[in-house]
Order: C-alpha cells, then sequence, then structure tokens
C-alpha cells in the first residue's frame, strides 16, 4: 500500500483536506488492515520535518505535517505510550466528538499544545513539558464502523505552527 498522504495534483493545487477527508484517510489506511503507525512523539515538532522520508508521515509545504501514529496515551505491544518528546510534551486541551448527519458519533478529535521544557541557567531541566509553543495538533480516532483491533491503534494527527 502507497503513502496514502501523497497527493498527485497538478502544481499550484493545494492540499486543504476537510475533517470528513481527514477521516477518510484514517479509514482507509485501517481498512487496507495496514496497521504501521510512525512514533512521532520521539521528536520534537520542530524535528518532524525532516522526517518526511519515513513511511506514514506527510510534510506539507505550508509547514503542516500529517502523521499515522499511535494513539494519545495506551499501551501498544507492551509499550505505554507516551506525549513527551525529548524536549516537551504535548498536552492535550480539548476532546469533542465528530458526529455523522444521523447524530451518531463516528470519530473523536482532540486538540493538543506543545509545551517545551523550562531549563535552568545551566541547561539542567527545572519543569518538564511548562512553557507554551506555537506548536499544535489535532488527533483523529474512529470509533464508529472499524475493525476495532486496528482502529484503536492507529489516529491521523496533523501538527502545524501557528502562525499568530
Amino acid at each position: 500500500m502507497g503513502n496514502l498522504l501523497e497527493e498527485s495534483l497538478p502544481l499550484g493545487i493545494g492540499f486543504e483536506p476537510t475533517e470528513a477527508d481527514l477521516l477518510g484517510l484514517l479509514k482507509l489506511k485501517i481498512e487496507g488492515e495496514d496497521d504501521s503507525v510512525f512514533d512521532f512523539f520521539d521528536s520534537d515538532p520542530e524535528d518532524l520535518s525532516s522526517a518526511n522520508t519515513k513511511e506514514n508521515i506527510h510534510c506539507h509545504d505550508d509547514g503542516r505535517v500529517y502523521v499515522f501514529g499511535p494513539p494519545k496515551s495506551k499501551v501498544r505491544r507492551g509499550i505505554q505510550i507516551n506525549r513527551d518528546t525529548p524536549n516537551g510534551r504535548w498536552s492535550l486541551k480539548l476532546n469533542s466528538e465528530i458526529r455523522n448527519h444521523g447524530g451518531d458519533t463516528v470519530a473523536m478529535k482532540g486538540l493538543y499544545c506543545f509545551c517545551g521544557d523550562e531549563m535552568n541557567g545551566e541547561g539542567g531541566l527545572l519543569r518538564k513539558g511548562t512553557t507554551k509553543t506555537p506548536w499544535t495538533m489535532s488527533g483523529f480516532r474512529l470509533i464508529n464502523g472499524v475493525d476495532r483491533t486496528i482502529g484503536e491503534e492507529i489516529m491521523l494527527y496533523v501538527v502545524r505552527k501557528s502562525t499568530r
């Protein structure tokens, strides 16, 4: 299975996916029974663009990064998935439900912000993940109509740096 996030669009056409488009990509990934993910939590957000050569990650020209990754906090194959990175932590700020036209919940969306570590004058760690940064992330997880064994193991994340 090729990279689902690679688009063959004519030059000048942008990739502006809606939530429905992103959920469709995630469903295709799950239905393809491809449970491979890229555990980007080992990297700080500014380092993700250098990981563009990895499968399951796509860096867009505008700085957005699309990643098929592990759930936000779960045990995966016996290993606890942690949102800590080498120099900070992804903090969950809001969880919301995405509903279909019939009112059924089909997915969950989490909004995260990246908080960097607070260091002392000598470069030692004072507090983990306390300094807010301009990095944000949306995480999408399907909950209905998918193979739960695979569907609960994969999320689609969109990481971006705010320009405000």
